[in-house]
């Protein structure tokens, strides 16, 4: 017998960091859209520096959706205009301010998850999570694992590196727009700060001659000794204490965080698929002083190693607790479920193996 669509599992999207779009209360689009790419004005996507009790301060934006595709670049499009088009299923997608606490969105995430739960007769519900989507989607299976009935995770970082720390101690030009992404703004994002790698013995930086540097990621000291994003000298910001103050707030969340993301051996997990590449060279580490060094920190010098251009291969499988079945793609990591052939096979996998 043929399901009607409304009888179908229903299939939710969730985007990863950059990956949806931000406006103001008036309807007016911050990011992203071909004005994003104008010098002028010197608009900033930064956040507040405060914080009220466990959560830190809003600006006004809002997330109004995931990215289909901007000034000629497809994004989610192709992946998100495939479902629609081809699947009888029903297909939601959730929206998350990236730049703010996973924790606060992994709470979104599963409020989201209930409703949509609850709208289609308590069905559980198949996921397709990119890069940072992925890690607040383990958080929300955590916490609430009747809700999933399989996970696609597309180049999601469950192992830590220093891959994000160019964007963070240089910041990113977004066209002639030096502003929007800068320095500063990376600073105030909360979220990033997940990425780091946990152990000082293990940090991913080492001297010019070769000798690893212990380093504490998650101690704002050892930011500031090391010249890090706003306390480089160059980096336009005068740090104060107030940046010092949201730093600890910052790096006391992202840790909170990565201890929901550790495997559980008391929970039986629903069918996981993982898609990732292994052919785009990926950062390994940065030198402090070397040849290439931007502000004192070198990211080219260190061999990369294989991955998606992002997420380094080995660390795109999620705990060893959480069994999943392997889907490779030659696509970068902005590009990984744009590979719709794989992706349907990953899709079909999940299904065969929830309905088994």
């Amino acid at each position: 017998m043929q399901h009607t669509r409304e009888e179908q599992t229903p299939l939710v999207f969730i985007h990863g960091i950059k990956g949806a779009h931000l406006e103001d209360g008036r309807g007016r689009r911050a990011w992203v859209d071909p004005s994003c790419a104008l010098p002028w004005p010197r608009r900033s996507l930064g956040l507040p520096l405060g914080w009220t009790g466990e959560g830190q301060d809003r600006d006004g934006l809002r997330p109004l959706g995931p990215v289909h595709g901007v000034a000629g670049t497809r994004v989610y499009g192709p992946f998100l205009d495939w479902i629609a088009g081809t699947s009888r299923r029903p297909l939601a997608a959730f929206a998350y301010d990236w730049r703010r606490d996973n924790r606060e969105s992994a709470a979104r995430f599963v409020e989201f998850l209930e409703e949509l739960s609850a709208a289609h007769g308590g069905r559980s519900l198949q996921v397709v999570a990119h890069s940072m989507g992925g890690l607040i989607s383990l958080a929300a299976l955590h916490a609430r694992p009747a809700l999933f009935r399989g996970l696609l995770f597309a180049g999601v970082p469950f192992g830590t590196g220093v891959g994000f720390l160019p964007d963070m101690h240089q910041g990113v030009r977004t066209g002639l727009n030096s502003s929007l992404l800068s320095v500063a703004a990376h600073f105030s994002f909360v979220s990033p700060y997940c990425f780091f790698p946990t152990d000082p013995s293990r940090s991913e930086l080492q001297s010019a001659d070769g000798r690893a540097i212990e380093h504490d990621w998650y101690d704002p000291e050892h930011w500031e000794r090391e010249g890090f994003s706003v306390f480089h000298p160059r980096s336009g910001v005068r740090p104060s204490a107030g940046h010092r103050l949201h730093l600890r707030r910052a790096l006391q969340a992202a840790r909170g965080f990565r201890r929901n993301l550790q495997g559980r051996e008391d929970l039986s997990y629903p069918p996981v698929a993982v898609l990732r590449s292994s052919v785009h060279p990926t950062i390994a580490g940065l030198v402090r002083g070397g040849p290439e060094s931007v502000r004192n920190w070198d990211s080219v010098s260190v061999p990369a190693l294989p991955g998606d251009g992002r997420v380094r291969a080995t660390d795109s499988l999620p705990p060893p607790e959480c069994p999943c079945q392997l889907f490779e793609t030659a696509r970068e990591h902005g590009e990984l479920l744009s590979d719709l052939p794989v992706v349907g096979r990953a899709l079909a996998w999940l299904e065969a193996q929830a309905t088994a």
